[in-house]
């Protein structure tokens, strides 16, 4: 989910959920969840404005055990210059760029 901030600062001005989810292109079941959420852990927009999406994601849905969707993206600049190496092919790539995720803990392609 994104833009949880942006729905809380919203919320907060005293838009309507309508209005949050036409301005930020979001369903209202999405503005509607958000809300319902922080309605449920008493949080309020004063208390997160100095927080980042992902903590405020976690502050809201503490109950909620999701897939971490952060991928580790490749470094396709390194892949490019790589290739161009006699010896070198996908496999070792892409062999090379899981085991960098695993040592790091994050979920690859």
């Amino acid at each position: 989910m994104r833009d949880v901030k942006k729905i809380l600062e919203m919320r907060s001005q005293n838009f309507s959920q309508r209005k949050i989810a036409e301005a930020l292109k979001v369903s209202r079941d999405t503005v509607r969840k958000v809300s319902k959420a922080a309605d449920e852990n008493s949080i309020c927009w004063s208390m997160i404005q100095n927080q980042n999406e992902m903590e405020v994601q976690k502050l809201l849905f503490v109950k909620e055990t999701k897939l971490n969707l952060i991928i580790k993206q490749p470094d396709y600049q390194y892949i490019h210059k790589e290739l161009l190496r006699p010896g070198t092919n996908n496999r070792l790539l892409w062999e090379e760029y899981a085991e960098d995720c695993r040592n790091s803990k994050f979920p690859f392609y």
